[in-house]
């Protein structure tokens, strides 16, 4: 899920590396609009911070967004590590 100005949005996550991600989800985001992605590991929910980079439609109302990680702390980097490892 992402927060965004104080709503949460479930989104799928297409394309996962350590610098960023493709989302499809179901709002429109503006290019560098800050966004929070929700990623559970080992029932802990981390929170990655990231800019959008771009949003395009993708059809069914839906957007695939390009996501560029902002400088991670030390447990984001070792999520973003371990999601890299498993995708």
């Amino acid at each position: 899920s992402i927060h965004f100005m104080n709503s949460l949005y479930e989104v799928d996550v297409l394309d996962l590396s350590t610098q960023g991600a493709a989302i499809l989800s179901p709002r429109d985001f503006k290019e560098n609009a800050l966004i929070e992605l929700d990623v559970l590991r080992e029932g802990q929910a981390t929170k990655l911070r990231g800019r959008v980079r771009y949003s395009i439609p993708s059809g069914k109302g839906k957007f695939r967004c390009g996501v560029h990680f902002l400088r991670a702390t030390q447990l984001e980097k070792s999520t973003l590590d371990w999601l890299a490892a498993a995708a």
